[in-house]
């Protein structure tokens, strides 16, 4: 499973990941300045959300990361409400605390859960694909 599968299966059904949340897809891989959001959503209420996808552990650097693509966007669009959400597999609690205390939402998405929502939507993973010549 490649972190592109996860921000795939997020991106087309967030109600699986984020229920009842309203989310409808802005985009994926969306440039803000020179960087890349991985998902972009917008809510009932209208605010942008920003996902930030990880395979494996959580790291240091996607806090930076995702606070940029905050910065960045802001300066784009000053008046907008704009939401933060980190996914990875695994999320130490130590970052969890500190990033819920600044509110930025944490999801941790175990393997199994993901397995689990690829086939119920029947999602075939990128690696699994068979290339045909």
């Amino acid at each position: 499973m490649l972190e592109k599968d996860i921000e795939n299966l997020i991106a087309q059904h967030p109600d699986e990941f984020f229920p009842n949340s309203g989310f409808k897809l802005i985009g994926k891989q969306v440039k803000i300045g020179k960087c890349f959001a991985d998902i972009i959503f917008e809510d009932r209420y209208q605010r942008k959300i920003i996902v930030e996808v990880k395979r494996s552990i959580l790291s240091r650097d996607a806090f930076g990361q995702v606070m940029e693509y905050y910065g960045l966007l802001k300066n784009q669009n000053p008046i907008d409400n704009i939401e933060l959400i980190l996914c990875a597999n695994v999320i130490p609690q130590e970052r969890r605390t500190f990033l819920e205390t600044i509110g930025i939402e944490c999801k941790e998405l175990g393997i199994n859960f993901i397995n689990q929502v690829a086939e119920k939507v029947g999602y075939r993973f990128i690696n699994s694909q068979k290339i045909h010549k």
